[in-house]
């Protein structure tokens, strides 16, 4: 896991950015200081493990890359769709459920 410790900064961050939020804004979603926020995602300080829980559920970041590297391979688009379908209403998600049930039957 070593690896992923390198990982988990960057992984926070451009999940952060690609949301549009700004880091004081999540650091205060989360009830951690702007300067802490900071030092996680450029690795300079770990966060605690209840921390990366929330915080990881805040910018939905799927926890595989950062603990199971052999599965991280480019996995952006799953992760962009993740953050998609994330911001759904119920009826989108069953249009989109209904295009990837038929995609699925015509293969």
């Amino acid at each position: 896991m070593s690896n992923a410790k390198e990982k988990l900064g960057a992984l926070i961050k451009g999940a952060r950015e690609e949301m549009g939020i700004k880091q004081k804004e999540l650091a205060t979603k989360l009830g951690i200081s702007a300067r802490h926020m900071m030092a996680i995602e450029n690795n300079q300080q770990n966060p605690s493990f209840g921390l990366l829980c929330r915080l990881l559920q805040e910018v939905h970041i799927n926890t595989n890359p950062i603990f199971h590297s052999e599965a991280a391979h480019d996995r952006r688009n799953y992760e962009r769709a993740a953050i998609m379908l994330s911001k759904c209403n119920d009826n989108d998600l069953d249009t989109i459920i209904s295009v990837l049930e038929s995609l699925e039957r015509s293969k």
